[in-house]
């Protein structure tokens, strides 16, 4: 009988253990521990010897901020960081002070400390997602009792607001499942992981989260694939993953919802990265993020670390190589846990190279184009997007962020922390009035009447014409640019993207007062090596700390495995490889101590009366081939249109033309393309037209088109081809092609049509070919 009983209470104790809360309980508390090989061991051990030597009688630190109120970086909570670290190394094994009682005692007393207390910051962030996150991490480390637990109940109810969205949805939802597992609440659990699930869909009218083209918003239709709320989202969904896995239903994901964030990360996230970083245009005002550690070397992060993430790895981020900003991407330690996620975070590492692939995010204004040798990205803004935002004291500077801000990159490290120092009037890309005593807040005034101001950028036209067109390996974009302060600058500023180069063009710029200068910017990254310059053919190099201006017609520069060239010929182009100052205070919630970094940057400055607009071409070459790439290039492309009816170029092998309409009924005639006769639209748009070869050897035009501003259909003649062909959304007859537009403003949509000729005739199974 005696024996009978023991196996009851064994199996009994078993099946507590194999409990869902118990198992997301352990899971959970491997988690936070820290692990032996982990690079900043060393200095979590010294942090703690310090942390408990100096904690006061009542609990608290002499040399934090305890009257502390900043809304970002909020000085009070590194209380509540070293309470959870401390906490941690008696935790965790590999630590020199596991189960050391004097250490155990030091946790308690400043937790005791905070419940008691409870510090409320005017950031409804910290009150409600951050100090209950933290509250429930160290509760989850440490057994507790139920008086503590009751005293922490205030804090962790404050989790529980449900109007929350996309990323600040998911941190509420894994407080409440940390609150849940705590007090032994199913209830709670369950909850809280519907939550979570109701994050994990595809947003509706351009709301906070994962949108229908697979980028990510936050705070209305503003960009946030990259690092802060997109890479949040997905580094807490995939710790959630990780707690659940093998769990009923009810625990975890669906499976289409799985199918769904994989998706996500692989196109929305992956390819807005280049080598270990994510692009800072993806980033939002959290690109003004830095590294920031104790004087043992562990890092405080700002809020989005210890406060916001449960792996150690992830809250103490060590920034090791080849993560080494703020910019990296957060989750790559996570990646290897679904297997659908490995080529890319094998890719992080450098151990593949991108794919090659065009994509135009038409609910971000945002596009992208890889190739295994470079990566470049336009961020761009119109009615149906945010421009940027500063908020909390961050991206102090920001206003041109979405300015058609375009970059090449061949290693992905050419911005890295560049930003403190950054001449924020010279984001590359960006066409600006250059007047350095105006503001570059995203407020300029603070009694206008724009709503939010925080959130907003005045004195711009949101226009309708802004958007990209592509195929999935190709593609151009286009930014309409009317900005109305200081005063009215516009111009149209378009995007050409190839196998190995992007084109650059700017049109019909018009400045309404030209007393100030009016400059684009093609660059400024980080100095690395030489910079060389082409003169009428005769090169240079740039002396050391120094900056030289030329005319800037039929100019070459390269710096750092980039080359540029310049075909404007109305402006002057200077280029600098000197130092820059600036701190990260100036730009975000941070230090004002001086940073130096030598920079690269090269500016066009248009010539009054500032008329026309600015030709570049940007590849990837070595230094050796920066003459020989331009003569291969500019043999291969024709540069057909530039004025404001239409830019259009050219691309002779592969036979692809590339056309930005901007009234109904433009007629362009190209080169040889289609015969020499040309092509016609019927309405304004962004069309792509390619020649190729189908497997019997008749000629296919591929066509593709998409409308920023429009839906409905769209014809288009082709002079002296007659086609055939139809899908479900376009038909090919004659020498008609008849597309018919996504309901989703900015889609494009492929025509596939057959080129009749003699080839096909009396061959039955190519009459017959499908072509949709």
């Amino acid at each position: 009988m005696q024996l009978l009983v023991i196996w009851w209470i064994a199996g009994c104790a078993m099946m507590i253990q194999a409990t869902p809360l118990h198992t997301i309980g352990e899971r959970l508390h491997s988690l936070m521990l820290i692990q032996p090989a982990s690079p900043v061991l060393h200095k979590v051990d010294a942090e703690v010897e310090w942390a408990v030597d100096s904690l006061a009688p009542d609990g608290t630190w002499a040399d934090i901020d305890y009257g502390d109120k900043g809304r970002s970086w909020w000085k009070t909570a590194l209380h509540m960081q070293r309470c959870w670290l401390i906490c941690i190394a008696y935790e965790s094994p590999a630590s020199r002070w596991y189960k050391n009682s004097t250490v155990l005692e030091a946790t308690q007393r400043s937790f005791w400390w905070w419940l008691r207390t409870d510090p409320i910051n005017p950031n409804w962030w910290w009150n409600d997602i951050g100090i209950p996150s933290l509250v429930g991490k160290r509760l989850l480390l440490l057994p507790t009792n139920e008086t503590q637990l009751k005293v922490a109940r205030v804090i962790l109810e404050r989790s529980g607001s449900s109007w929350m969205t996309g990323c600040n949805r998911v941190w509420r939802a894994l407080a409440q499942v940390m609150y849940g597992v705590a007090e032994n609440n199913s209830s709670r659990v369950v909850t809280a992981v519907g939550e979570w699930r109701s994050t994990v869909v595809k947003a509706k009218s351009r709301d906070a989260g994962i949108q229908p083209d697979w980028s990510f918003h936050q705070h209305g239709p503003l960009l946030y694939s990259g690092w802060g709320y997109g890479a949040i989202f997905s580094t807490n969904v995939l710790v959630l993953l990780n707690i659940t896995n093998g769990l009923p239903q009810q625990y975890t994901l669906q499976k289409k919802q799985l199918e769904l964030f994989t998706s996500f990360v692989l196109i929305g996230q992956q390819l807005a990265t280049r080598g270990p970083l994510f692009d800072f245009s993806a980033c939002g005002r959290l690109m003004t993020y830095f590294t920031n550690t104790t004087r043992f070397g562990v890092n405080l992060g700002h809020y989005h670390y210890f406060a916001a993430f449960v792996p150690f790895e992830n809250a103490f981020p060590s920034f090791a190589p080849p993560f080494v900003t703020a910019l990296g991407v957060n989750f790559a330690n996570l990646l290897d846990t679904v297997p659908a996620f490995k080529p890319f975070s094998q890719r992080l590492h450098g151990k593949l190279p991108p794919a090659s692939v065009h994509r135009h995010f038409w609910t971000s204004d945002y596009s992208v184009h890889h190739r295994p040798t470079f990566t470049s990205t336009v961020h761009m803004y119109s009615d149906n997007t945010i421009n940027t935002e500063c908020v909390n004291s961050e991206n102090k500077q920001g206003k041109f962020l979405a300015n058609g801000a375009l970059t090449v990159r061949t290693h992905g490290l050419e911005y890295a922390d560049i930003f403190p120092v950054w001449d924020w009037w010279r984001i590359p890309g960006t066409t600006a009035e250059l007047v350095p005593s105006w503001p570059l807040s995203c407020c300029t005034d603070r009694h206008s009447t724009c709503g939010d101001c925080d959130r907003c950028i005045q004195n711009v036209t949101h226009s309708a014409f802004v958007g990209g067109v592509s195929d999935g390996q190709y593609g151009c974009s286009v930014l309409e640019f009317d900005s109305h302060a200081p005063s009215t600058l516009r111009i149209q500023k378009t995007y050409f993207y190839f196998d190995d180069c992007v084109v650059a063009m700017g049109t019909g710029l018009e400045r309404v007062k030209p007393s100030s200068m009016v400059i684009t910017s093609i660059d400024q990254r980080n100095l690395n090596g030489d910079v060389l310059f082409w003169e009428n053919s005769e090169e240079y190099k740039l002396h050391e700390k120094s900056t030289t201006t030329f005319h800037a017609g039929n100019a070459s520069i390269w710096h750092d495995g980039v080359a540029t060239f310049v075909l404007s010929e109305n402006s002057t182009l200077n280029i600098s490889n000197q130092d820059q100052t600036g701190s990260w205070g100036a730009i975000t919630q941070g230090g004002y101590t001086p940073i130096t970094k030598p920079v690269f940057s090269a500016t066009l400055h248009h010539i009054p009366p500032y008329t026309g607009g600015y030709l570049y071409l940007m590849a990837p070459s070595s230094m050796n081939d920066v003459l020989p790439l331009k003569q291969r290039l500019l043999s291969n492309l024709e540069f057909v249109r530039q004025d404001r009816q239409a830019q259009v170029v050219w691309r002779k092998q592969p036979d692809l033309l590339q056309a930005i309409i901007w009234a109904d009924g433009t007629n362009t005639r190209i080169g040889t393309w289609g015969g020499g006769a040309g092509v016609s639209f019927s309405s304004a748009g962004l069309y792509m037209l390619q020649q190729t070869t189908g497997e019997y050897s008749e000629k296919i035009v591929m066509i593709t088109g998409a409308s920023p501003s429009a839906t409905g259909s769209v014809k288009i003649t082709l002079h002296s081809l007659n086609v055939t062909g139809h899908g479900p959304q376009f038909h090919c007859d004659g020498n008609k092609v008849h597309l018919v537009l996504p309901l989703e403003r900015g889609m494009s949509v492929t025509a596939r049509c057959r080129v009749q000729s003699d080839v096909c005739r009396g061959r039955e199974a190519c009459k017959t070919v499908k072509l949709h």
